[in-house]
């Protein structure tokens, strides 16, 4: 009996270029686990000193997004002015996908890595912006600038409203978050919360958050599984289930690219946010009202799985037709090492070519929680969670302060 061909060098080439492709960069969220880390830690300033190098340094298409990230960290920091610029840059360039009504076409090209397209928020996301750079501007005594981000935050939340009946991801966005963005924006402009308040008295709109939302990062899911589960989300056409079908009973590629929910420590339990006016007794706030960010965002995650799953299983067989990989795998299968090693390298090519997009807004709080006081005139102390934030309050003045 001959014994079988050795391997082709170049075939152990590739072999050994797709598993390191395989074992690459953890994608975005990784690249930022520092910075998250530090604002779990109290560490706003390292966090924002972590982001600026990221923007400095990252792709021009992220810029947006990081934007975003490194806003929070500065509102957390206390450097509201500069949090505000960092959301309205990033306001101007973001759009929005509704992976509802995307087709798999749009999600691919926007979620996996060969198109690398421009970051696109989800509808929740795209809410916060206007919201959170309202706040920083109160915060920052920016009135004029605030006026401008609680107008568009209310145009933004008619336009929401129009497709809420259409839209599960704008319906989800907006029960958690209408009643942030009516106070938010009636606490910017005038005739808003305060309408009707005796005169004599300040206005204060007190943000407080804690924890992150989760943030995802590639997984491997099993073709078989993904090929079973999507037999039931009726996104795929018969022939493109017997396809991935086809290509998982050959054994060309038993893996697909995607991405799961990983999930931070949970936020800590609200703590009362306390106001010390000078001269006057300490009060105890209750929030106006509350929002749980984490359950948003697993809650848009899930909408978003099954347009994810088709897009990623579509572009696998588009990519397995184009380069004949069933073919070819199955062709030199029965070489021995060598077809062992093709098919590695087929895989693994498969795979770095469709790696999953881990991007999101992974430094948002797991909890927002808002506060509205009328307090007199003069100093006052607010104290929340072991932090301090002095005022000097102004009567018929809507003032804002923001807490990590």
């Amino acid at each position: 009996m001959r014994a079988p061909p050795p391997p082709r060098p170049h075939a152990a080439r590739l072999a050994l270029c797709a598993a390191a492709l395989l074992a690459a960069c953890g994608g975005y969220a990784e690249g930022l686990a520092g910075a998250r880390r530090a604002l779990l830690e109290g560490r706003a300033r390292d966090a924002d000193a972590a982001l600026t190098a990221a923007l400095d340094d990252g792709d021009a298409r992220d810029r947006p997004l990081l934007l975003l990230e490194r806003a929070v960290a500065r509102q957390r920091a206390g450097e509201h002015a500069a949090a505000a610029r960092d959301l309205m840059e990033a306001d101007e360039r973001l759009e929005v996908l509704d992976y509802t009504h995307a087709t798999a076409q749009e999600v691919s090209r926007y979620l996996f890595s060969d198109d690398a397209a421009p970051y696109r928020a989800q509808p929740f996301e795209k809410l916060l912006v206007n919201a959170l750079a309202a706040a920083s501007s109160l915060a920052a005594e920016r009135r004029d600038a605030a006026k401008v981000e609680a107008r568009r935050l209310r145009v933004y939340r008619a336009f929401a409203e129009e497709r809420r009946a259409a839209s599960p991801s704008f319906a989800a966005a907006l029960d958690a978050l209408g009643p942030l963005c009516d106070l938010v924006a009636a606490a910017a402009l005038p005739g808003g919360v305060g309408a009707g308040v005796p005169d004599g008295r300040a206005e204060l709109l007190v943000l407080t958050s804690g924890g992150l939302v989760p943030h995802k990062r590639g997984a491997r899911v099993p073709l078989g599984a993904a090929v079973v589960y999507m037999s039931s989300q009726g996104d795929l056409t018969e022939e493109e289930r017997h396809r991935a079908r086809a290509l998982y009973a050959r054994g060309a590629v038993k893996w697909l690219n995607f991405v799961e929910l990983v999930h931070p420590a949970p936020a800590p339990p609200p703590r009362p946010l306390w106001a010390h006016p000078a001269g006057g007794e300490p009060l105890s706030a209750a929030p106006a009202t509350s929002v749980h960010l984490d359950d948003l965002a697993r809650r848009s995650f899930e909408l978003a799985r099954p347009k994810i799953f088709t897009s990623a299983l579509t572009r696998l067989l588009t990519r397995a037709a184009v380069g004949g990989v069933s073919r070819e795998v199955t062709g030199r299968a029965a070489g021995g090492l060598a077809g062992l090693l093709v098919g590695l390298a087929a895989e693994g090519a498969l795979s770095a070519a469709d790696t999953p997009d881990t991007r999101g807004w992974t430094s948002l709080p797991a909890r927002l929680d808002a506060y509205w006081l009328r307090l007199p005139p003069g100093e006052v102390e607010l104290a929340w969670g072991g932090a301090t934030r002095r005022l000097s309050l102004r009567a018929g003045v809507v003032h804002a302060a923001i807490f990590p």
